[in-house]
This record gives structure tokens, sequence and C-alpha cells, in this order.
């Protein structure tokens, strides 16, 4: 499972990097978003391909020349005992 911790919701979406989620996708790994009140959100494997592409370009502010576009999910959260067992 790859988790990627984000800071919030953007209209109530969790957002990745196009990478991350063709890497998850490579590995036929589910994606685990962490926000930082211990809210988690898992996207399985199968469901991976269904999320918002967005066309919009972004330049990586840590890695130089790096360029990405997000993949936007619909913030469903855990059922609160698999939230707890990442805690």
């Amino acid at each position: 499972m790859k988790t990627i911790k984000i800071n919030r919701l953007f209209h109530g979406y969790a957002s990745a990097r196009d990478y991350q989620v063709q890497e998850a996708m490579e590995g036929m790994e589910n994606i685990r978003f962490v926000l930082p009140d211990g809210r988690t959100m898992t996207v399985p494997y199968s469901k991976l391909s269904k999320g918002y592409w967005n066309n919009e370009v972004f330049k990586s502010k840590q890695t130089v020349g790096q360029i990405y576009k997000l993949v936007d999910y619909d913030w469903k959260s855990d059922p609160k005992e698999a939230q707890l067992s990442i805690l």
C-alpha cells in the first residue's frame, strides 16, 4: 500500500500527483491518504483510474525540472477501525 500524507482537502477532494498514482497502478497497490488529524481514506487499486485527472500542469518546488498533474479523489473516510490501526 502506498501512503500519501496530505495537509488538507481541496473542496472535499484528496489530491495525489499523477506519477504517484501511476506508480501505485504499476505496482498494483492501493493508495492510503492520511490527514494531519489522523483521518484516512484508502483508494483500492481497482478504483485508482477512476479519479479526476486534471489537465493543469504544476512545477515541483522540491525537484528542479519535475512537472506533474493532480489526480483528485472524492474523500470518503475509512471506518474508525482502519484509522486506529495506523496511529
